[in-house]
């Protein structure tokens, strides 16, 4: 199987927790303050108020909802030899010295007490087929801790430690893996869609249009090429997925070095930084709200919150050029994110409804009280006997109030 000429990936967590920012700039690691230039030079490519929401930058002043938007990054440049047992298959080496450099690892603080964390590797010029594997391994590391060798666990023990327990199961804060955002640059012999999906899902390579046990069938890879891959040039494509996102980048003629380092830095400085987290602090806001909502933990606070995520985060306009919206609507399609906003929608519909609900029943309460007095005033010249006409229309009165509080139970 031919080789990836380059490969740099970031595996991408949520924490559970909000974490102590403080002993994160107490300690090694670095807290990333953009300088004024390159500020202007973000505000000429995204808009102000996006880029504002996703970094921070030397002597600007944001709203006080992106005040807890910070970036830290540990630098750790260790060449580590992957090796990856299956404990539950006696130790069975499944992967054995697979080549990667764990560059750096990083936290982004969000507001509404979201926290995102990656791992950022390079692991260029392996075999295709390893490197499915090692990656398909690598988004599972919080469920397959004890897999893995010493060097890499010790490698990733600085973004352990943050979760609560630091317990690696806790890196995760549902479902059962990882976020991959990868960029690779192949010879122009491997650049396909169907080794595009491979890659993007971690697949065996060359398995499509076969009868390998993890060939997807026809209908479904066309379905997904069709629905989730984006190649506006003939140079790269795309392919964006619920658990990944995979950009192919075509390598031919002599310049393949010059041509990598600048989709690379357009890839992690831009596409990366402010379009992938982006969606995936959506989808942490509304995965979270969602689950809550089935749990019956709503979240008293949701219409409040929702509010300022749309003012914030929830609009599709971010850059002033049309490729980056392109791909901000691709990945926002890949994690269903406009699936989780209309379930949300319907439970902030559900609790307007309850509110107003709530708030028309205490008014017809005084409505009735008010109409008690008014009948009470109008029979009491025509009746002679007070004490009766009271006892009846006060009656009348806690009749309506209990029938009026028995329908409000109800639908509450």
């Amino acid at each position: 199987m031919a080789n990836s000429i380059r490969s740099h990936i970031f595996v991408v967590g949520n924490l559970q927790n909000k974490i102590d920012v403080k002993a994160l700039e107490n300690s090694n690691w670095t807290k990333v303050i953009e300088d004024e230039t390159t500020y202007n030079f973000l505000c000429s490519y995204f808009h102000k108020s996006h880029v504002d929401a996703m970094i921070e930058a030397k002597g600007q002043q944001r709203p006080k909802f992106l005040n807890d938007v910070h970036h830290y990054r540990l630098n750790i440049n260790a060449n580590i030899p992957l090796s990856i047992f299956n404990s539950a298959r006696n130790n069975l080496m499944v992967l054995d010295g697979y080549k990667l450099n764990i560059i750096s690892l990083h936290v982004y603080c969000m507001p509404l007490n979201i926290t995102l964390y990656a791992v950022e590797i390079d692991d260029s010029g392996s075999d295709l087929n390893d490197l499915t594997l090692a990656h398909l391994h690598i988004r599972d590391f919080p469920s397959r801790w004890e897999q893995f060798n010493d060097d890499f666990k010790q490698a990733l023990d600085p973004i352990k430690v943050l979760c609560p327990g630091g317990e690696p199961k806790n890196l995760v804060t549902s479902g059962n893996k990882l976020k991959i955002f990868q960029i690779l640059m192949v010879d122009k012999d491997e650049w396909s869609d169907e080794h595009l999906y491979e890659i993007g899902t971690c697949s065996p390579m060359d398995i499509v249009n076969t009868s390998h046990h993890l060939a997807p069938s026809q209908e479904y890879y066309s379905d997904t090429i069709k629905k989730n891959c984006l190649a506006p040039f003939t140079t790269w494509k795309s392919l964006s997925l619920m658990d990944s996102f995979t950009t192919l980048i075509k390598c031919e003629g002599e310049f393949k070095e010059r041509v990598w380092m600048s989709e690379k830095t357009k890839w992690i400085n831009s596409y990366y930084r402010f379009i992938f987290l982006r969606v995936l602090m959506q989808k942490a806001f509304l995965s979270t709200q969602n689950i809550k909502y089935r749990l019956n933990h709503s979240n008293s606070n949701i219409v409040r919150d929702l509010a300022r995520m749309e003012q914030y985060y929830f609009y599709d306009n971010i850059s002033y050029n049309f490729l980056p919206d392109m791909l901000n609507k691709q990945m926002e399609n890949g994690m269903a994110i406009n699936e989780e906003r209309e379930e949300l929608s319907a439970q902030v519909k559900e609790w307007d409804d309850k509110r107003n609900n709530t708030l028309m029943g205490i008014l017809s309460i005084f409505a009735i009280f008010s109409v008690s007095n008014d009948t009470y005033q109008l029979m009491r010249d025509l009746m002679k006997d007070s004490l009766l006409l009271l006892c009846i229309i006060s009656s009348l009165t806690i009749i309506c109030i209990v029938f009026l509080l028995i329908r409000l139970i109800r639908r509450g």
